[in-house]
């Protein structure tokens, strides 16, 4: 394990905390250990679940182009996109789920499709985060591709090379036209 303060979070980790993609970044070039987990106060968070607490989108983005786990779970079972969906955390995860978070789970039966609500989607109701739980529940047949609004352009092409269908039904560019539109928290 690498540095940490009293309470046991790693450099990076307050980087993310604090929504300071800068210094992550720099951080990140150091070479810290990106899965270094919180030991004292929340057991188990890396610096992803904070920057999914905390809301730092562009922390987020950082940390997961640099390969960052999606599915790490805290002591309690806390994971990122569980976090997010508490917290209200829209972009976030959208851009989680386009590196692969889990959302909830579908299958076919001999009536149609149907959907298992998911942790995420109890959090996002709990905690009266509509357009979210909105989104959750529709969302487990979308692509990576799908959550364009929230992907840098290097993001999209990676994963266009990687065989994303910019010709996926539904059609990416028309599910993000006719999503809600995102709330923006007051500054």
């Amino acid at each position: 394990h690498g540095a940490s303060d009293a309470h046991g979070r790693s450099p990076l980790l307050v980087a993310c905390m604090a929504d300071q993609p800068e210094c992550a970044s720099l951080l990140l070039a150091a070479s810290p250990n990106l899965e270094q987990p919180m030991a004292g106060g929340n057991p188990g968070a890396t610096p992803l679940y904070a920057a999914a607490y905390s809301g730092s989108v562009s922390c987020v983005s950082l940390l997961c182009d640099a390969g960052a786990n999606v599915h790490a779970r805290t002591a309690n079972g806390a994971s990122p996109m569980l976090v997010a969906s508490q917290e209200g955390h829209f972009e976030i995860a959208m851009l989680l789920s386009s590196y692969g978070a889990g959302r909830g789970a579908a299958y076919l039966d001999g009536h149609g499709i149907v959907t298992i609500p998911s942790e995420a989607e109890h959090l996002a109701r709990d905690s009266g985060n509509k357009q979210l739980l909105e989104w959750l529940q529709a969302s487990y047949r979308y692509s990576a591709l799908h959550h364009v609004r929230v992907l840098t352009p290097q993001r999209a092409l990676a994963l266009l090379r990687s065989g994303c269908s910019p010709h996926a039904r539904p059609v990416p560019l028309a599910v993000t036209k006719s999503a809600p539109a995102l709330e923006k928290s007051p500054a």
